[in-house]
């Protein structure tokens, strides 16, 4: 993933691509709070969160399957 990768770096690499003008998209929305142009990912809050609804229903019972 190249959010462990330049993650630490999120503030040079969105600087430097406004710097050179140069549209820019990324993986994780918080390039964009730092100046990036746009993100194309998912929340992954949303995601931990919407997890911990789906393994609570498994374990109060209800088949993986049913789950919508």
């Amino acid at each position: 993933m190249s959010g462990f990768l330049i993650g630490p770096y999120t503030k040079q690499t969105t600087k430097l691509a406004i710097r050179y003008r140069l549209a820019s998209m990324y993986a994780y929305h918080f390039f964009v709070e730092d100046g990036g142009l746009m993100s194309y990912a998912t929340d992954l809050l949303d995601i931990w969160r919407r997890c911990g609804v789906f393994v609570d229903k498994i374990l109060k019972g209800t088949k993986p399957g049913d789950i919508q």
